[in-house]
């Protein structure tokens, strides 16, 4: 049974939550279960689902990416190779989707994974499309990575993205992604 208290914590964190325009969070451990339940429940957002299909499209085909980065590239839970922790945190302002995820890596895989962010920042759309065509081309399947297209697509279909990387010890950092969609179709 609730206590008085906990109701009014409940009621901040909802009218936090109507304030800041979440649309959608999850915090815990990913797999690719998860993943699947998430984008199921994503579907269902009104939010999402009242624009256009480019624009659905393109939220989702994100949403996909991000979640598999998280699966794929995130450092691993101790105790379980396959369970990875991490965050996602979808949002809508005015004409924009944000899609913010968040998860362990390790240093070792910081300083490249820097560089390609950053390099993607620095290309125009254009630019970013004839990477991915010759990504897709060139580029060989690997079991972690697959063609190394996630990255490329975020930012061929959003329109922006930023990063922050945070050292928590010796071994891993705390790497965040956020991606802006606009909701008016170009």
């Amino acid at each position: 049974m609730a206590k008085t208290g906990d109701i009014f914590s409940l009621i901040d964190w909802m009218r936090f939550l109507e304030e800041e325009n979440i649309v959608m969070s999850f915090k815990g451990e990913f797999n690719q279960e998860l993943i699947n339940a998430i984008l199921l429940l994503s579907s269902n957002k009104e939010n999402l689902n009242e624009q256009s299909n480019v624009i659905r499209n393109r939220i989702f085909s994100i949403i996909v990416e991000c979640l598999q980065n998280i699966c794929k590239h995130g450092a691993d839970d101790e105790s379980r190779s396959e369970i990875k922790p991490g965050i996602i945190l979808i949002s809508k302002e005015g004409h924009t989707v944000y899609i913010s995820t968040g998860n362990l890596i390790l240093n070792d895989e910081v300083d490249l994974l820097k560089e390609k962010i950053n390099h993607l920042k620095g290309l125009n759309s254009e630019e970013i499309k004839a990477l991915s065509k010759k990504t897709m081309l060139t580029a060989t399947l690997s079991a972690k990575s697959g063609a190394g297209l996630g990255l490329i697509t975020i930012a061929k279909k959003s329109k922006k993205i930023d990063y922050e990387i945070k050292k928590i010890n010796e071994q891993i950092s705390f790497f965040s992604l956020e991606a802006s969609i606009s909701t008016l179709v170009n």
